[in-house]
């Protein structure tokens, strides 16, 4: 007689689900993928979108990719505007 074309898959199944690591094994084992912490997920940061010419942005994206600090974009308009707001407040 043939054997069944899933006959073994049930038992593979099984097998791995008792490899799989349990809710507390998964908790304090690392996760995949990125890591969080980043930009996105700190509170003092929001996204926004800005429209650059791209000739500016392509030669500002060079420029930054040259220098030793490394800097983003957003670091680099984030200094930027912080800049003007302290030169452009009102002297009280």
């Amino acid at each position: 007689m043939a054997t069944r074309k899933f006959a073994g898959l049930r038992a593979e199944l099984e097998k791995a689900r008792h490899q799989m690591p349990t809710e507390t094994q998964r908790e304090t084992g690392s996760r995949l993928g990125r890591p969080t912490g980043g930009k996105r997920s700190h509170p003092d940061w929001t996204q926004h979108t800005v429209m650059l010419h791209k000739g500016v942005h392509r030669a500002a994206m060079q420029l930054l990719w040259q220098q030793e600090d490394r800097k983003d974009m957003s670091e680099l308009l984030n200094e930027l505007l912080a800049n003007w707001v302290q030169q452009h407040q009102p002297k009280a």
